[in-house]
């Protein structure tokens, strides 16, 4: 089973069931050319629409080329790191739990003290993650309600009268975005995947 990365500062969100939507930066990018955006897919596919249009709309699904597509199940990747207290066990970065929660602890055997999300092994996982929707959209096209499912607390800010994020929750998701693609990239305004997920138990 493939893996889905989180960043550690958003994880606890996912375990808890506050964040359920993810954003993620398409690769490649669509080319706009004449107010016409392409984008391949790979193995001589290609999609096209207008700037008045939604990919979402073409007759061709795009979203079946996602990297994540619906009723798929991957597993949550997180950071883990040697426990402090017990070097040879290993522990979750983002509460301090040992590995795997509940099970019989994982044992550390990497030569490094600290293991990146995306290296995580299955057997480490404490949660599966379910694609319930696939969409494509403009990042700076979020709704308020989409940051909330990012994992935004709703005590922080309400929304604005158009139903768009107010200025805060914006901040922090441009923010987020930056921290993830790097300085500028809010900015670009980048098309991305839209993918909603449910929480599963891990085995």
């Amino acid at each position: 089973m493939k893996g889905l990365s989180f960043a550690t500062d958003l994880v606890p969100a996912v375990l808890d069931g506050s964040k359920s939507v993810t954003w993620r930066l398409m690769k490649p990018q669509p080319i706009c050319q004449n107010h016409y955006w392409s984008w391949n897919a790979g193995t001589s596919k290609y999609f096209g629409w207008f700037d008045m249009d939604s990919p979402n709309k073409y007759p061709r699904p795009i979203t079946l080329f996602a990297p994540y597509r619906v009723g798929e199940v991957r597993y949550l990747k997180e950071a883990i790191r040697r426990a402090p207290a017990t070097p040879d066990w290993a522990m979750y970065v983002a509460d301090g739990r040992i590995v795997p929660n509940g099970k019989p602890p994982l044992k550390w055997r990497w030569k490094q003290d600290f293991l990146p999300a995306i290296f995580l092994p299955e057997e480490a996982s404490r949660k599966l993650l379910k694609i319930v929707s696939v969409r494509v959209g403009r990042v700076q096209s979020i709704t308020y309600d989409d940051i909330l499912m990012e994992g935004w607390d709703a005590r922080r800010s309400q929304p604005i009268s158009d139903g768009t994020a107010g200025e805060d929750a914006r901040d922090w998701y441009a923010e987020l975005c930056d921290k993830r693609y790097g300085k500028g990239s809010w900015g670009s305004n980048y098309w991305a995947w839209r993918y909603e997920f449910q929480r599963t138990e891990a085995k």
